[in-house]
């Protein structure tokens, strides 16, 4: 795979990313106010926004690169530094190529 095909995947990545957020930020508010006439007595709209918020913390850390946290290349390094020599760097093409390989 390019690099003109990694970059267009993360950036299908973002757009979608983007857009759950943007869907999220519309619906909540609809729901609170849908909440706020209900006669159920109770405030059922913090339950969806706290689970559908944590889904959409989940997606970012995965679209914003936190599920590389203890990839391979930080395994690497870490082998590198316990063994006292100096760890092999990726270049930025590595990066795009690791992405285009999730």
């Amino acid at each position: 795979m390019t690099n003109y095909d990694s970059a267009r995947k993360r950036a299908r990545k973002l757009a979608d990313f983007y857009r759950r957020v943007v869907i999220y930020a519309a619906v909540i508010p609809i729901l609170a106010v849908v909440d706020a006439f209900d006669s159920s007595g109770g405030w059922w709209f913090y339950w969806v926004a706290l689970i559908w918020g944590f889904f959409l913390v989940k997606r970012a850390w995965c679209t914003f690169g936190g599920s590389n946290l203890f990839n391979a290349e930080w395994q690497e390094r870490k082998a590198a530094e316990l063994m006292g020599r100096k760890p092999k760097r990726k270049t930025g093409d590595d990066y795009f190529d690791e992405i285009a390989t999730e």
